[in-house]
């Protein structure tokens, strides 16, 4: 059975990722109870904060992102082509689908710096690191200009 969890939960380098995370396994053990009640607190608080009725877990699976991109159907979206391979991959296959506006990185920078053209949009999908250039997007600064002409 350990054999079989490693596939789903392999182990983490801590010393990489103590600013994220300091769980030993990306995934919530199955079988232990206390992360599991963890996780359903921090639920239950960020549902209050927003004033949802519900909420829950996050896969970043491409069905996932697309369940995303579901709910905002009706919407225009900002949608940066340099996101997580799997948002690329739900992107690439709902493209169709929904009202995408395509985000490319500066060509000299490698980061998301003007958002000017894209005014008309009402929801931004803009990773804090473009995962395929390996940069990082000036997210406060993205930040305030979307707020600056959509408040």
């Amino acid at each position: 059975m350990k054999k079989l969890d490693i596939l789903q939960n392999p182990p983490l380098n801590p010393n990489l990722n103590e600013c994220l995370l300091k769980q030993k396994t990306q995934n919530l053990s199955p079988i232990l109870q206390e992360g599991f009640k963890k996780n359903q607190q921090a639920i239950h608080e960020i549902n209050a904060y927003f004033n949802a009725e519900c909420g829950g877990n996050f896969s970043f699976l491409s069905g996932a992102f697309t369940e995303l991109f579901a709910q905002f159907a009706h919407k225009k979206i900002a949608f940066a082509l340099s996101n997580h391979q799997q948002a690329y991959q739900a992107y690439q296959n709902s493209r169709h689908l929904f009202d995408f506006k395509p985000i490319l990185p500066d060509f000299q920078s490698k980061q998301i710096e003007d958002l000017e053209e894209f005014k008309d949009c009402e929801v931004f999908i803009i990773p804090y690191i473009n995962q395929d250039l390996l940069t990082i997007n000036p997210i406060q600064d993205l930040y305030e200009q979307i707020h600056s002409f959509n408040p």
